[in-house]
């Protein structure tokens, strides 16, 4: 969720830098009980990017739908580098 609302802010600013390798349960954790401000602002700007890619990819309704189900899994297992 913080993905989506990040990803909807940046709208018209250009993407970042390509997506490193992502590993979600970290990210959740990260985003969910930072170690410190710095660790939420990778968290934050790291789901921007995953959902920007997914957005790209699938499309904003697409994206908005999976808040209520969530992801689905086949769209996590790629590498999306």
């Amino acid at each position: 969720r913080e993905g989506l609302v990040e990803a909807l802010a940046a709208q018209g600013r250009p993407q970042r830098d390509p997506l490193p390798p992502v590993d979600f349960a970290s990210m959740n954790a990260a985003l969910a009980h930072p170690k410190d401000q710095a660790a939420s602002q990778r968290a934050h700007a790291l789901s921007e990017a995953l959902v920007r890619r997914f957005v790209a990819r699938y499309g904003i309704s697409a994206v908005r739908g999976w808040l209520a189900g969530g992801v689905p899994p086949q769209v996590l297992m790629p590498k999306l580098q």
